[in-house]
């Protein structure tokens, strides 16, 4: 049975690399596509960050409050 072909879209263009022309860290110190890196991150960090800060408070708080009835509580 041959090989499915991915139907055809129209308008959209698709580009193939082989893997032996690929460079797999060729532009992993350039200093412009590390300052779009980081822009980009910085666009989504009011996405993720009350969920890192509500973590980071609920496992301080947790680690606080288990330290302290252990200490209490001792046999």
């Amino acid at each position: 049975m041959p090989p499915k072909v991915p139907p055809y879209i129209r308008g959209q263009i698709e580009y193939f690399t082989s893997p032996y022309e690929q460079r797999f860290f060729g532009d992993i110190f350039d200093a412009k596509l590390m300052m779009t890196k980081f822009r980009r991150h910085m666009k989504h960090v009011r996405d993720f960050a009350p969920g890192v800060i509500i973590f980071a408070a609920v496992y301080t708080w947790g680690n606080s409050t288990h330290e302290r009835l252990s200490r209490e509580h001792r046999y």
